[in-house]
């Protein structure tokens, strides 16, 4: 439904959006705001670090034979403050 809804997001990794969720978190909550706009910037852009971040993903699907959602980065969300 949302890639119909975002064609832009089609075959976006979901990893990426836990990526900057935790590093976004992990920030001061005094810090958060201010930072906002840079999250959103990395969400949208598809740059050198998401592109890597895709090649491993697609590399293990394949090699797991399963989806690239069913991929896990080990990647868990810390205690947070808002």
């Amino acid at each position: 439904l949302i890639n119909r809804s975002f064609p832009w997001m089609e075959n976006y990794r979901t990893q990426w959006v836990d990526i900057q969720n935790v590093r976004y978190l992990d920030l001061d909550p005094e810090y958060r705001l201010e930072k906002l706009s840079l999250t959103a910037k990395r969400l949208a852009e598809r740059n050198a670090e998401y592109i890597r971040l895709e090649r491993d993903i697609l590399d293990a699907a394949a090699r797991y034979k399963c989806t690239a959602d069913g991929i896990d980065i080990g990647l868990r969300y810390p205690e947070f403050e808002w």
